[in-house]
């Protein structure tokens, strides 16, 4: 049924881009400097550089080109091997090790262990690291002064693992009844992403962080979100991060 469907779109837009007047080649420019510009901007944005993808050809096609531009330019390599390449390490994704482990202590020698994959996901930006602290919940672990909204306010979490509830408050709402009006309707507050409740959790000295799942999200599934391949360049946080269902967080 799926490939069907996707033959059809195929045929569709097909017909679509059979139906559709050629576009005009772009012209090119009196100025050279902005004839040079056009040239370089076309090609580095062309299918051929496949969007400068990590491991694409199409960004060594990008990469070389650049240098070749560099060479005609009169620019000398600073690399101390006479390279014009500088290598670098970038973290596109996380694979989760093992032993994964979380355990819930409560009053009365009570413990129960939540299963990985089942109760909770660790986040991809997530260190290999451990936690054993207080559980603190946060509501939505979201501090927003413009919006006069503060869920850690009069919380001392320092050194605690908070417990937050994902996205934001009313967060299937519309019109004026939207928790984050400044965002464009249809689309997700800033707050409700997980790189902003983490770092929020990290300046408020949080030892950990579990989000669990909002009535919205839980359905009648109520997965743990798994976001273990995922990670940010511009989030490093120095504790354990996990996702998890929202009855992980019930008795």
């Amino acid at each position: 049924m799926l490939l069907r469907r996707l033959t059809s779109a195929a045929v569709v837009a097909g017909l679509f881009v059979a139906l559709a007047a050629p576009a005009p080649a772009q012209k090119p420019f009196d100025d050279p400097t902005l004839e040079r510009m056009r040239k370089d901007i076309f090609f580095l944005a062309s299918p051929e550089c496949e969007g400068r993808g990590i491991d694409t050809k199409g960004i060594e096609r990008a990469a070389n080109y650049i240098v070749e531009s560099f060479k005609e330019s009169g620019l000398k390599p600073a690399m101390k091997d006479g390279s014009y390449f500088q290598p670098f390490t970038v973290t596109t994704c996380a694979k989760l090790g093992k032993p994964v482990k979380a355990v819930l202590n409560g009053p009365g020698d009570q413990t129960r262990e939540l299963r990985a994959g089942t109760d909770f996901n660790p986040m991809g930006f997530s260190p290999t690291s451990k936690a054993a602290a207080g559980l603190v919940f946060v509501g939505y672990g979201i501090t927003a002064p413009e919006l006069k909204y503060d869920d850690y306010a009069g919380l001392d979490v320092a050194g605690k693992i908070v417990v937050m509830i994902r996205r934001t408050p009313r967060s299937t709402a519309t019109g004026d009844q939207r928790f984050d009006k400044t965002t464009p309707a249809g689309e997700d507050s800033n707050y409700a992403a997980f790189v902003t409740k983490i770092e929020n959790a990290a300046a408020h000295k949080a030892a950990g962080v579990v989000i669990v799942n909002d009535t919205a999200m839980a359905g009648t599934r109520d997965a743990s979100p798994t976001t273990i391949s995922t990670r940010w360049a511009r989030l490093r946080p120095s504790f354990p991060c996990s996702s998890g269902s929202a009855r992980c967080s019930t008795p």
